[in-house]
């Protein structure tokens, strides 16, 4: 093999392509691709390409060596789970672009927001920037109230731009992104790196999953992780801790791009536009939330605007993420046995994101809008490039699919009921014994009735 240089590379299945060359004229933007630089982004690559025939034909021309030894850390056999969906769901889209008249182009297209979303969004983007000045410039109380549950809704929104499903054009997506997420304090770019490229390839296993484990010590969610004597209250203080979650989160960014970690994950350097993008948002977030309340208002107003505004936003984001997957489904909990979530548990790449996620509440949209889409969130850990305005097209077929192989599909009838399920796991990880990372059975000192996932509507 030539000599070569891994961390310039991008790794799939084995093989190592300079794709320098192809950063402009990818189509989902450069910023995805700098995400996978240097990595195995071979689980990336399988699951945002759901129409992957023109992607595969594009890497034999950027392809530069085999890596030595190498072996695939999850199955992508044809007659395996994940292909199986992935045909079936491709077909899906398929007949629809026919049904609609779409002969050219639609792999771009199809899977991305419908006209009723891209609407919402706009109108929903508009009612925002007026809450906005009524909270921060009139001090308005019912404003500064709305401002959260708005922020998190349009959150939704920048997640989606993130993945790049709302528009087929990258830098729309791009667009979106900033304005669902940077403008509100939080990173796109960062969160890119922990969320896209970590979260979404390891979901759930411990160790790897950052999403996860940045939460320890003060919330303990993996039985091998040592437990403290306060972890058995982490079911009642938790919601404070999600109150403030944000504001922490806006500090670590910046300390994120200085260190280029999160946590011990890895951060590139952003190239000079994302620089960019991240110091004027970042100062403009901080200006509009923080100094100019204080600015215009007397000092107990501009705290109290501070409180009611970015408090809830806060609370609803952090809760509405952690209803996914830190329950007891979507981690493996049996009745009395925590089950170790490692990478060699699992041979199926679609095995171990059905396995490790859950959904509620499916089957209206002014729910989907309201829990922006991660009510639907099996679905989109599959398929991460749809928008989530297809997902209840995709969901019947995953339901189909994941019985026919035997696999579980983790679903709570209600959003009620997702939020309980969270608290019980909670309380159970923070009573449970310490676990050492080779021992799978320990007894906890009490348990809770596993829930049965019931059928959502169809």
């Amino acid at each position: 093999m030539p000599m070569i240089d891994p961390s310039q590379l991008w790794e799939i299945h084995g093989k190592y392509y300079d794709l320098t060359p192809f950063l402009d004229a990818h189509p989902g933007g450069k910023r995805m691709l700098m995400l996978a630089k240097g990595k195995d982004c071979t689980e990336i690559f399988e699951s945002v390409h759901l129409f992957k025939v023109k992607p595969q034909a594009l890497l034999a021309r950027y392809f530069v060596a085999d890596k030595e030894g190498h072996t695939e850390t999850f199955s992508w056999a044809k007659d395996g789970f994940y292909e199986t969906l992935r045909a079936r769901v491709e077909k899906h889209f398929k007949d629809q672009a026919v049904d609609l008249g779409i002969t050219r182009g639609y792999q771009t297209t199809i899977g991305h927001g419908t006209p009723w979303f891209l609407f919402r969004f706009w109108a929903l983007l508009s009612i925002f920037a007026l809450v906005s000045f009524g909270a921060v410039v009139h001090a308005n109380p019912w404003c500064a109230l709305a401002w959260g549950p708005l922020a998190f809704v349009l959150g939704g929104y920048g997640h989606e731009g993130l993945h790049g499903g709302v528009f087929p054009s990258p830098w729309m997506n791009r667009l979106v992104a900033l304005l669902g997420m940077d403008l509100n304090g939080l990173s796109s770019f960062v969160y890119s790196h922990v969320h896209v490229a970590a979260h979404h390839v390891y979901t759930n296993i411990e160790k790897v999953d950052p999403d996860i484990e940045i939460h320890y010590p003060l919330i303990r969610e993996f039985s091998y992780q040592e437990k403290k004597w306060f972890h058995r209250f982490q079911h009642l203080y938790c919601w404070p801790i999600y109150a403030v979650a944000l504001p922490i989160v806006d500090v670590m960014d910046v300390q994120t791009m200085f260190a280029r970690k999160w946590g011990k994950l890895p951060v590139l350097l952003p190239y000079r536009a994302e620089m960019a993008l991240f110091v004027m948002f970042k100062i403009l977030s901080t200006a509009y939330l923080y100094v100019l309340p204080h600015v215009l208002h007397d000092t107990r107003t501009a705290i109290a605007l501070n409180l009611c505004m970015i408090l809830p936003a806060s609370f609803l984001t952090n809760l509405n993420f952690a209803l996914n997957h830190q329950a007891r489904m979507p981690m493996l909990l049996t009745e009395a046995i925590p089950t170790r979530l490692a990478l060699e548990s699992f041979r199926d790449w679609g095995e171990l994101q059905v396995r490790t996620t859950c959904d509620y509440q499916h089957g209206r949209w002014w729910a989907d809008m309201l829990f922006s889409g991660l009510n639907y969130q099996t679905e989109h850990h599959l398929f991460p490039l749809l928008s989530y305005s297809k997902l209840p097209e995709v969901a019947p077929i995953v339901r189909e699919t994941c019985k026919e192989f035997g696999l579980p599909y983790h679903y709570v009838d209600t959003y009620w009921g997702a939020v309980a399920e969270h608290a019980r796991f909670l309380r159970w990880m923070g009573t449970s014994p310490v676990a050492s990372p080779l021992d799978e059975s320990p007894s906890p000192k009490e348990s809770f009735p596993v829930p049965v996932a019931t059928a959502p509507p169809a």
